[in-house]
């Protein structure tokens, strides 16, 4: 299922997001999480890398494969068949304050995104998912009932080059093709939203806090058709749009003890009703731990991530924050 948006801290967490995400997480995640966080923040460079192992151990002979047309496509194919190759690179530009005006919580920025997807089928078809995105977004939330529940809306403008479908032999024999977006993709404008909830429990036991999320995510449906989209030449309109899809959960939070600060556990289903890409019901699992050391400067990351063993580690200096995850 393609994302605008893909945060370390919650690959590291198994991709729990609804519940715990917080400054560009939220922007794409849970708007209602942006009243949520401590303090403001302004990011100058957000810039994140996301590779898998098989494209590591093959990058180049998967760019000489991008360089094919025709029938030196399949033959560079089949050597990759059965093994997908993904790469993220992304970057967000921006500023968020929990307590702008009051306690409205408001963030604001410039995002860029570009992930790849390409995956040999035994038939030596190619299954190409490339999304190339960028634009302004902002978010809003506002908290209420003595500040238990918060409501947010996040706003996207999207400039979006992509393509997502599945390329016959015959593609490649016939028309000479390649893989790359100049020859398989199309662009196009959007705009689309999302809307989210954030509750904190009242009647929750002395020994943890609980807290319960939900949240829409793109509402709009963006068939990104909006006029005067021609930026690249040669590639076609109306690329692949994103699915409005349904997230619920809950986030347990347990008091410091000893050297360990702020540990919590969220729990989330995710992805519910999509109606462009089939999801399973065990895939819409994600399992998420997080504990902070040295006065929160060190933060260790465990989850399970659809069903597979995942974890994470951050460092949060005052002018430096750095997040990997496996």
């Amino acid at each position: 299922v393609p994302k605008h948006y893909r945060g370390a801290r919650s690959a590291g967490m198994g991709g729990v997001l609804y519940t715990t995400g917080n400054y560009s997480e939220a922007l794409f995640g849970n708007p209602a999480r942006h009243s949520e966080t401590d303090t403001w923040r302004v990011s100058l460079l957000g810039l994140s890398a996301e590779v898998n192992t098989n494209n590591l151990s093959t990058y180049s002979q998967i760019s000489k494969l991008t360089s094919a047309s025709g029938s030196g496509v399949i033959s560079g194919a089949s050597k990759f068949i059965g093994k997908n190759q993904h790469v993220r690179v992304q970057d967000v530009l921006a500023f968020y304050h929990p307590h702008l005006i009051g306690d409205l919580g408001f963030a604001a920025g410039i995002f860029f995104s570009t992930s790849t997807n390409l995956l040999i089928r035994y038939t030596t078809d190619v299954d190409a998912q490339l999304y190339a995105d960028v634009g302004p977004t902002v978010g809003l939330s506002y908290p209420f009932f003595n500040k238990r529940l918060s409501l947010g809306t996040n706003l996207r403008a999207i400039y979006r080059v992509a393509t997502d479908q599945t390329l016959s032999v015959l593609d490649f024999l016939t028309s000479g093709k390649k893989i790359t977006l100049q020859s398989i993709g199309n662009q196009g404008t959007g705009a689309d939203a999302d809307v989210g909830a954030y509750y904190h429990v009242p009647w929750e036991p002395s020994f943890v806090r609980v807290a319960l999320a939900a949240s829409i995510s793109n509402v709009i449906q963006s068939q990104y058709n909006l006029g005067g989209t021609a930026y690249v030449k040669k590639l076609g309109t109306n690329p692949p749009r994103n699915d409005r899809l349904y997230h619920v959960g809950f986030r347990l939070d347990f008091p410091d003890t000893w050297i360990i600060q702020a540990p919590l556990i969220g729990f989330e289903f995710q992805d519910y009703f999509a109606s462009v890409k089939s999801v399973s019901w065990g895939k819409a699992i994600h399992v998420g731990s997080e504990v902070k050391l040295f006065r929160r400067i060190l933060a260790l990351r465990m989850c399970i991530n659809q069903g597979y063993i995942a974890g994470g580690v951050g460092i949060d200096l005052p002018v430096l924050k750095i997040d990997a995850a496996t």
